[in-house]
């Protein structure tokens, strides 16, 4: 009867050890499969990290790229600007001439009535146009000062001021510069006429 009962027993603990041995072989070789499963998913993540930092350096080359291109740009806008200012220059220059020219021949008696004539003629239709930076009352003036047949000194003073004022705002218009040259001949006019009256 012992020996039945520890047959028994035996035979029972077998089972459990032979359970177990093979729940553990079982579960070593899940184990295995998802260690191999990690070693992929690692690997896969490795590769995304390589084309992560490729993306990156990619995006750094970009970024020196545009900083080359900015730096081109800010060199070309000071190029311009510098161009600008010459031309500008060049601008005052020209005007600084043509101002003086005009009112020295006038200075000097060369024009005759019918000249002015002629010259007032063209600015009122130049006065005409619908573009004019001046306000409605320096327009007025304009007006008023070129139907005059003659200026005194401070008038043609003031037309050249407004003529200036025209022409910085709108020396693109035909026909702009005809104020001014106008306003210097007149300017030269009443020059020689106040230094003959002294």
């Amino acid at each position: 009867m012992q020996t039945e009962t520890l047959v028994s027993l035996i035979s029972i603990i077998v089972t459990i050890i032979g359970s177990t041995a093979s729940i553990a072989y079982w579960l070593g070789k899940k184990f295995a499969e998802i260690d191999k499963k990690f070693d992929e998913i690692n690997r896969k993540f490795g590769k995304i990290d390589k084309k992560f930092n490729e993306i990156d350096k990619k995006f750094s080359e970009i970024d020196k790229r545009f900083a080359e291109i900015n730096e081109e740009f800010s060199k070309v806008h000071e190029e311009i600007k510098a161009i600008d200012r010459k031309v500008e220059s060049i601008t005052k220059a020209t005007r600084d001439q043509l101002e003086f020219f005009s009112e020295f021949l006038g200075f000097r008696g060369i024009f005759t009535d019918k000249d002015v004539a002629f010259v007032k003629s063209e600015l009122q239709r130049l006065s005409a146009r619908a573009v004019n930076p001046l306000t409605k009352e320096e327009l007025k003036r304009i007006r008023e000062l070129i139907e005059k047949d003659e200026l005194t000194f401070e008038e043609a003073d003031e037309l050249r001021e407004l003529a200036r004022k025209f022409v910085d705002e709108y020396w693109h218009i035909p026909g702009a510069h005809k104020l001014l040259i106008y306003a210097s001949i007149m300017r030269g006019i009443a020059m020689r006429k106040q230094k003959t009256t002294k």
